[in-house]
C-alpha cells in the first residue's frame, strides 16, 4: 500500500508523525450558487489542512484501524501501488445517489458532447415519464472518442451505438438515468424500499447495452441515516467490498474497504462548482491530478447555453427561433498542438405530433482544399413516453 505524506498538524498520533499510510485523501467540494460564500473559497494553504483534517476525522470515525505502517505496506507486494487490488472501481459512489434526488437531469459543461442539451427535457419538465436516446457515431465506430472525448484525447470514449435513459416511476422517483463520470455518461438504476429509502443502486461500467459483457456495479444499501446511505456493500466483477459514509452540510467523505476491513480509498467529490443567478452552472474546477481533467466553463441565455469552453475549444451554439440547435460552431485553439483543426456541424431533426424532436441528425463541416465538405455525424433517435394529460398541467404523476 502506497504511503502519503502529511502535514504535521497534531490531529492525531498518526499525523505527529507526518505521514498516513493506505489511505488517499479527498479534497472538499463546494457546490456554489446559494450556498456559497467567500470562506467557502480556500488558499492551497488552508484547503491542505482542510483536507488532513477531514481524513483524519473520516478515517478514525470509520474504523479506527491502525495505519498501516511502513513495513507492512511494503509486505503488500500483491496490491498496487494506491493500495487497491487490481480491478477495483474506486469512485465517489454517494454522487450517484445525490444524483437521484435531483429534479430533473440538466446540462453542465463537463456533458458529452455528442449528446445534446435538451436530450431529456421531456422527462425534466415533468412532461414525459420516460425518455431513452440512442446515440450512434461513425467516429466513434472507427475507434475515434466523437461521443466520449470529442477531441479531449484524455478522455475515454464511449461505444457506439449507445443508449441513455431517464425514466420516472408512478410517484415521480428518477429510477433509471445517465450518470456523468469523468465527461463520460454511464446508466445508472435504482430501487427504492419502504419510506422512498434507497436501498440498491446499479452503475452499467458499459455504455453499449449490446455488449453481452458489459461489467456493473451492484450497490446495496445497509444502514441509513436521515434517509441517506450510510454503509454500503459494492459488488463488481466477483469482488465485494464496503462503504461508509459521513454526511457534512456541504459534501460527504466516503471511505472504501476490503471483505476483511482493510482500508482502500477516502474520497470526496473535488469539483468545486459555480452558478449564475438562474442556477445554471457556469464553470467546473477539476484540481489538479484529478483523471487530467481540465477545467470546464459555459455561458447561458433564456434558451440555454450560448457559448461552451472545455479542452482548449471554444463551442458556440445557434438556435432558431424556438431554441432548438441548429448549427454548433467549434473554434479551436490555434497552432500545431491544437487537439483538432476548426469543425462546424448542422442539425436536421424529425418530430412527433407533440412537436418534440425524435431524431437529430449531424451534419460535420470539415475543410478540404479550402472548401467545406459535408460528412456523416451523429445520428440520435429519442423515444419519448409521455404522461397523462393530467401529469402535464403539473399534477402528480398517476
Amino acid at each position: 500500500m502506497r504511503e502519503i505524506a502529511a502535514p504535521a498538524l497534531g490531529l492525531c498520533g498518526y499525523c505527529a508523525e507526518g505521514r498516513l499510510a493506505a489511505v488517499q485523501t479527498g479534497a472538499r467540494e463546494v457546490r456554489a450558487g446559494p450556498e456559497l460564500n467567500s470562506s467557502a473559497l480556500f488558499t492551497d494553504n488552508a484547503r491542505m489542512g482542510h483536507r488532513h483534517a477531514a481524513l483524519c476525522a473520516a478515517f478514525l470515525f470509520f474504523s479506527g484501524a491502525a495505519v498501516t505502517t511502513a513495513a507492512a505496506a511494503e509486505s503488500q507486494e500483491g496490491e498496487e501501488a494506491d493500495g487497491q487490488p487490481a480491478g477495483a472501481p474506486v469512485f465517489p459512489i454517494h454522487r450517484l445517489w445525490e444524483d437521484a434526488q435531483k429534479n430533473a437531469v440538466r446540462w453542465q459543461p463537463d456533458w458529452p458532447p455528442a449528446i445534446p442539451p435538451d436530450s431529456f427535457d421531456p422527462v425534466s419538465s415533468g412532461k414525459a415519464r420516460r425518455v431513452t436516446i440512442t446515440v450512434r457515431d461513425p467516429e466513434a465506430e472507427n475507434g475515434s472518442p466523437a461521443i466520449g472525448g470529442a477531441g479531449n484525447a484524455e478522455l475515454p470514449p464511449a461505444r457506439s451505438p449507445a443508449s441513455y435513459t431517464v425514466r420516472r416511476d408512478a410517484e415521480g422517483r428518477f429510477v433509471e438515468f445517465p450518470f456523468l463520470r469523468d465527461g463520460i455518461f454511464y446508466q445508472a438504476s435504482m430501487r427504492y424500499g419502504r419510506d422512498r429509502v434507497v436501498e440498491a443502486m446499479t452503475l452499467a461500467l458499459s455504455s453499449d447495452e449490446s455488449d453481452e459483457s458489459t461489467e456493473s456495479i451492484e450497490i446495496i444499501v445497509l444502514t441509513t441515516d436521515e434517509r441517506r446511505p450510510k454503509t454500503a456493500r459494492i459488488k463488481t466483477g466477483g469482488a465485494s467490498y464496503f462503504a461508509s459514509f459521513l454526511w457534512q452540510a456541504d459534501a460527504c467523505v466516503e471511505m472504501w474497504t476490503d471483505e476483511t476491513g482493510i482500508p482502500l480509498e477516502v474520497l470526496r467529490d473535488e469539483r468545486i462548482f459555480h452558478y449564475d443567478s438562474m442556477q445554471n452552472i457556469t464553470s467546473i474546477s477539476f484540481p489538479d491530478g484529478v483523471n487530467g481533467a481540465r477545467d470546464v466553463s459555459a455561458y447561458y441565455n433564456d434558451k440555454g447555453p450560448r457559448y461552451w469552453t472545455r479542452a482548449g475549444t471554444t463551442l458556440s451554439f445557434q438556435r432558431d427561433e424556438t431554441g432548438l440547435i441548429i448549427h454548433l460552431e467549434d473554434i479551436r485553439e490555434s497552432g500545431d498542438d491544437a487537439p483538432q483543426p476548426p469543425a462546424n456541424s448542422s442539425y436536421e431533426y424529425a418530430f412527433d405530433q407533440n412537436g418534440n424532436w425524435t431524431e437529430r441528425r449531424e451534419i460535420r463541416w470539415t475543410k478540404l482544399n479550402g472548401y467545406l465538405v459535408p460528412r456523416e455525424g451523429t445520428v440520435i433517435t429519442r423515444l419519448i413516453e409521455y404522461n397523462e394529460p393530467a401529469s402535464v398541467t403539473g399534477q402528480a404523476f398517476p
